[in-house]
Order: C-alpha cells, then structure tokens, then sequence
C-alpha cells in the first residue's frame, strides 16, 4: 500500500557514505554496528563499513566512549539498573564485554537507586497489587530481586 515505486539501489559511494556517517554524528553520538546499520539502509555494506573505518580511524566513533556516555544517560535519565544498562548498550550493537565495563564505572549503590524508586512508585501501606506493580517496573529497570525486595521493605517499614 505505502511502497517506494522507485526504490532506488543501495549507493556504493564511498564519500557519500562516509558524508552521511558524519552528518548521524552531527546529530548524536552512535556505536560502530548502529552507524554501519543505519548506513547500509543507503549504501552497500562496503562503503558502509569504508565509512566507518574511517570515521573509527579518525577517533569520531568509539565504541567504549560511546557506552559509558550512552551508559550515564540512562542511568540519570531512565534511572535504570547496571542490567538494565548493559541490556541497552548490547541491543545497540556494543560488545558484552565494553557494556559491562561501561555499567560498571557508574558511580551508584544499585540498592539505594532501587529504594528511591521504590519510594516514589509506592506509598506506605500499599496493597499486594499495588507492590506487584513496583516490583515489574523496577525489574523492567533491571534491578535484581534482592534490590527490588530490600526497597519494597524499607518503604513498608517507613
């Protein structure tokens, strides 16, 4: 119903690519598989991956400095748990490896961050239905069991 009519064939310019690679980074910072993903709906995979070879050569795409930016912004924006990071930071491409390391550096007590949540989500003396809630939208944040039961307690006992 909504088809291209003149859908054009993927771009093998590899100037073109690498012009387009810079202009995503303009925009934000990406990881090397999201950048050579959104390149190749353009261009071939070759120059795409010209592109960023390029670009990575050039110091103006790095994975590792990538994950811990993007790392720091969801746990200050999104406030999710270092599981939850690294799931993030692995569905954009980075490596198990550099999302842990990245989940790591964060400066912040997983239990703590996980009772602050838990003290705006749920008033003291909350029903069983009300408690469930929480515990899905703190294990939607990543946070592990022990946290989110340690959280619910100290709100109970409040």
């Amino acid at each position: 119903m909504f088809e291209r009519k003149n859908k054009a064939a993927p771009s093998g310019d590899k100037d073109k690519a690498y012009d387009a690679a810079l202009s995503f980074l303009d925009a934000r910072d990406h990881g090397e598989k999201e950048l050579f993903d959104k390149l190749t709906r353009r261009f071939t995979p070759e120059a795409a991956r010209s592109a960023v070879y390029r670009l990575k050569e050039n110091g103006l795409v790095d994975d590792e400095r990538y994950a811990r930016e993007y790392a720091r912004r969801l746990f200050e924006r999104k406030r999710l748990a270092r599981r939850g990071i690294v799931a993030k930071l692995r569905a954009r491409g980075i490596t198990g490896e550099v999302a842990s390391a990245a989940a790591q550096e964060l400066d912040f007590d997983e239990d703590e961050a996980a009772r602050e949540l838990a003290e705006e989500l749920l008033e003291p003396g909350a029903s069983q239905k009300e408690k469930q809630r929480v515990v899905r939208r703190l294990t939607s944040l990543g946070y592990s069991t022990g946290s989110i039961i340690r959280a619910i307690n100290a709100v109970e006992e409040e």
